[in-house]
């Protein structure tokens, strides 16, 4: 890991994970599965963050799951 940091959102319903070079498929799909969270995404556009070879978007599933969202 060599970037930790929040999204520009805090409203992702489900959680993901986001990849942009086709050679890391395989990892992208280990994160997930680590996670718990549905296959990787893989992005076809420019990658926004060259530091940034995979992503993953923690939502409100995720979050639950963890016991990590305020309680109402």
């Amino acid at each position: 890991v060599v970037v930790i940091g929040n999204a520009d959102r805090f409203d992702a319903a489900t959680s993901r994970v986001v990849f942009f070079d086709e050679r890391l498929t395989a990892a992208a799909a280990l994160v997930a599965e680590g996670a718990g969270v549905a296959a990787p995404e893989r992005d076809t556009g420019p990658n926004p963050n060259d530091l940034v070879d995979i992503t993953l978007v923690v939502g409100a599933d995720l979050a639950s799951a963890y016991g990590l969202l305020p309680r109402g």
